[in-house]
Formats: C-alpha cells, sequence, structure tokens
C-alpha cells in the first residue's frame, strides 16, 4: 500500500512544482488536501484491496502536490533567521503525530467494534 502512494506521491511532486510558479499556492495546497482526503475516506471504506491499492495512490496524488508546496510556502513565509525552526516544527508535528496514530493503530489492532476488526 505504501508503494502505491510513494509511486504516485512522486510522480505528482514535479508537475506540482511548475504549477506553483504558475497557480496561486494556497489553492494548489487545498486542492492537494481534497485529493488527500478523498483518498483517505477511500482507503476507509474500500471493500477490498485492489480499491485499497486505488486509494492509496489517489492520497499518493494529493501528498505529491501538498508536500512541495507546503515547503515551499513555509519557505517564503518564513524570515530566513527563523527558516530552520519552522521546518524544523513541520516535521517534528508531522513525525509525532504519525508516530503516534501508528501505536494507537497498532493497540487497536485486536480489538473488534461490532462486525469491524480494529
Amino acid at each position: 500500500l505504501g508503494l502505491a502512494r510513494g509511486i504516485f506521491e512522486s510522480i505528482c511532486a514535479l508537475p506540482a512544482g511548475f504549477l506553483a510558479d504558475r497557480l496561486p499556492r494556497p489553492r494548489l495546497i487545498a486542492l492537494g488536501c481534497q485529493i488527500w482526503a478523498l483518498g483517505l475516506v477511500g482507503c476507509a471504506f474500500s471493500p477490498n484491496l485492489r480499491w485499497m491499492i486505488i486509494f492509496r495512490a489517489v492520497n499518493g496524488v494529493g501528498l505529491g502536490i501538498v508536500q512541495p508546496l507546503l515547503f515551499s510556502l513555509i519557505a517564503d513565509k518564513s524570515g530566513a533567521s527563523g527558516r530552520g525552526r519552522a521546518f524544523g516544527f513541520l516535521l517534528c508535528t508531522g513525525n509525532l503525530g504519525q508516530t503516534a496514530f501508528t501505536a494507537f493503530a497498532t493497540a487497536i489492532a485486536p480489538l473488534q467494534l461490532g462486525a469491524m476488526a480494529g
């Protein structure tokens, strides 16, 4: 699943950079977030592995748009003296969130809620 996301994230990152030079970055980030969210919701309701892979690819398209544009927006909006702190904060919070929710998902994996396994 990570491979499908990673391939499409990589493919979409370069065109997103080119588009950012021609269109407003905040709008492109919003579009990327919507595609990203569509992929995540699709994953949640996937009836089988094939659909899960498709929606993870959609998720990758959204992430491929959002990540490079977010980095460039932070670079533009932060001063030279605070740029390292801004990027450090962004990456720290992202990694902490990913770690926390991975731990949470691992903890609830053996549970069963109604007919749905954790």
